[in-house]
């Protein structure tokens, strides 16, 4: 068993690891990405158990999870320490997805990426900002840390004296920007405060005047570190002050860059005017895998891919000429092989006298921008092209986005929808069914299935396969629905067709014996719980086969048609007409207690049965012969009911035909 075609497809392509597995827990399939996070070949891991990737002791565990996810859903993601196959522990997080195989065997997806790297960064990033507090603890910089989380401002000793303030002269709660900045620069440190907390950058910048303790402006450099959580919520910010208005400030200023390269995560490397590495930070190393000690010196060469070569020429060419590269995108090849892309900044260093004698280089690794990247334009090309009616809703239930196909299946133009209810594309009862359906599920698991009848914009009637999943809450953002519309009308009209078909007699279009039976169980079982009484009348046509056998079985099967419609039309709306087989009806009656309440409908039958049918230009006379059975309130089943009525009917043949005979309670 393994996913379709088109699904192997898109598994091999995957930018992350994605891999098939059956009830037990046995691989079906894995892309690519997925064996090279555990260091084994795709064919190698199939027919596998999922627990070859976790340690031992967490074997029976693992399985546990994954059953009972399968059996009862929920969620199974999160953070996981797993296996190589050299030994080596990585950390992944995973998402599952259950889905039933075209056999209805359960299966499951799981989503994995590696984030290892990203651990290794956390721990360091966490190791920095430890060695930062001490530094500021005995630092006379005018250096500043703001915990937003807890509200602790810490400002260092130098930065009340930069400002000729007595140390701990106020409260510092925020309000000091009003206090000190300058009145005409006042809105843009607002501006910018603002535009980083709502933002992404890690970076914060700006210089402008600040009061003195004397009353004169002093220009001040203004730096920040901005530390986010994995949401982007600012949860830090740890910088400096620098006052550009005399030259001691500028020599701290120098201080303050050192302090900044020193933390970065980002790679500064400084290099010759023939491309030898002069300095190299611990970004750097993070980035690329080498040590300081392995790359001072040494060429920056080893960095570029094969294909790459010639680059680093057009690089030096440009610094020797005195050019600055900005945000330069590109691809460089780590310590372990492994390709990375990079956004870099490079720019001349200059000696006193305006010579260039180098290039200073900082280095971005955007290799999980890019991945995102991809990420999105293969969403929005999906967005783009697929037949399903796409909705993005958000969560009051308003259409904020719409994909061609929507305006194809729903007949609404986006200029129609955008701005309204979703629930808008149902109506009358259709919304109770919509609202009261969909609520409780999305609330219990974020996911929602299930085919609704809605309304065309031109008022035709579509079935639609109606799929609703809650999108996670991002940074600043309220959790929003993706709602997929798949019009699945043909098919739900062909399935009701088949459904009465199954139910239906072709040659008369009255209901079988199968509907016949459903509703004789229904009716007694409504009988015996409200104490109502009902009845069956069987009925046999007399003489039909002398039709069949003079005229043929096309007349035959006229006469039926003929005759069947007439019985149809003397019996009431509640009562229940069947073709059982051959010439043979029967008769469900509600709501009748005696004979009595049976005859004026039993005398109507037999009268409709011997009324003369001209078929294929010949005069046909049959009748009906007629057993009826009243249900006995000791009856239990529809057999034994059907079979009195059958006994009374061949005693109404045997005592001269064209009549009808009560059974024997």
């Amino acid at each position: 068993m393994s996913p379709p075609n088109e699904m192997n497809h898109v598994l091999a392509s995957a930018p992350i690891g994605v891999a098939v597995m059956d009830y037990d827990g046995i691989y079906i399939s894995v892309n690519p990405a997925y064996a090279v996070i555990y260091g084994y070949e795709a064919s190698e891991m199939v027919g596998q158990a999922v627990t070859m990737v976790f340690p031992q002791e967490m074997h029976q565990r693992i399985l546990e999870l994954h059953r009972n996810f399968l059996d009862n859903g929920g969620a199974l993601g999160g953070e996981w320490e797993v296996v190589r196959r050299d030994g080596q522990r990585l950390h992944v997080i995973s998402h599952s997805v259950k889905a039933d195989s075209n056999t209805g065997e359960k299966i499951r997806y799981v989503y994995v990426t590696n984030i290892t790297q990203r651990r290794i960064m956390e721990v360091e990033l966490r190791r920095s900002e430890e060695l930062l507090a001490l530094a500021m603890r005995g630092t006379e910089d005018a250096y500043f840390d703001v915990d937003t989380v807890k509200g602790i401002r810490t400002y260092s000793k130098r930065w009340w004296e930069m400002l000729g303030y007595e140390v701990d002269a106020w409260a510092l709660d925020g309000s000091h920007w009003e206090r000190l900045a300058h009145p005409d620069d006042l809105e843009r440190v607002k501006t910018e405060m603002a535009r980083i907390q709502s933002g992404t950058e890690n970076r914060f910048e700006i210089t402008l005047r600040m009061r003195h303790a004397n009353g004169e402006y002093r220009n001040i450099l203004v730096r920040a570190f901005v530390t986010r959580d994995a949401k982007g919520q600012v949860l830090r910010m740890t910088g400096a002050n620098t006052d550009l208005t005399d030259r001691i400030r500028m020599e701290k200023e120098a201080h303050h860059f050192e302090s900044i390269v020193k933390f970065s995560e980002d790679a500064v490397i400084s290099k010759s005017t023939d491309g030898i590495v002069l300095s190299w930070n611990a970004g750097a190393t993070r980035i690329f895998g080498y040590s300081a000690e392995e790359m001072i010196g040494h060429s920056i060469s080893v960095l570029f891919p094969a294909d790459r070569k010639d680059e680093e020429d057009l690089i030096l060419e440009r610094i020797r000429e005195g050019e600055a590269i900005q945000h330069f995108e590109t691809i460089r090849i780590r310590k372990d092989g492994q390709s990375i892309d990079i956004s870099a900044t490079i720019s001349p260093i200059r000696d006193g006298a305006g010579k260039v004698i180098g290039a200073s280089k900082i280095a971005r690794d955007i290799s999980f921008k890019k991945i995102m990247e991809s990420r999105l334009r293969l969403a929005s090309t999906v967005f783009a092209t697929t037949n399903e009616g796409i909705a993005v809703v958000d969560s009051g239930g308003t259409i904020v986005e719409v994909n061609p196909a929507f305006e194809s299946v729903t007949g609404y133009l986006r200029s129609d929808v955008i701005g309204q209810s979703v629930v808008r594309m149902f109506n009358g009862e259709e919304v109770q069914i919509f609202e009261s359906a969909v609520g409780p599920t999305l609330d219990a698991t974020g996911q929602y299935q299930a085919e609704h009848w809605t309304h065309r914009k031109d008022g035709e009637k579509i079935a639609v396969l109606l799929t609703i999943s809650k999108v996670p809450v991002t940074s600043g953002v309220a959790h929003q629905f993706v709602v997929t519309f798949a019009d699945v009308t043909s098919l739900r009209l062909r399935q009701e067709q088949l459904e009465y078909l199954a139910q239906h007699d072709a040659l008369t279009d009255l209901p079988n014996r199968i509907l016949f039976g459903d509703r004789l169980r229904q009716a007694m079982n409504v009988s015996r719980r409200q104490a109502a009484s009902i009845a069956v009348a069987y009925i046999d046509l007399d003489g039909f086969k002398g039709v069949n056998d003079r005229l043929g079985h096309n007349a035959g099967d006229e006469l039926l048609r003929v005759v069947s419609g007439r019985m149809k039309e003397c019996i009431r709306e509640a009562d229940t007409l069947a073709r059982i087989g051959g010439d043979e009806f029967v008769v469900l009656l509600l709501g009748v207690a005696t004979p009595q309440d049976c005859e004026p409908l039993l005398d109507r039958l037999l009268a409709a049965g011997r009324e003369p049918v001209l078929v294929s230009g010949s005069v046909c006379n049959v009748t009906a012969s007629i057993g009826i059975a009243l249900q006995d309130e000791k009856e239990l089943n529809p057999e034994a009911l059907l079979r009195r009525a059958d006994e009374a009917m061949y005693r109404a043949k045997e005592m001269g035909k064209n009549q009808y005979q009560f059974a024997s309670p």
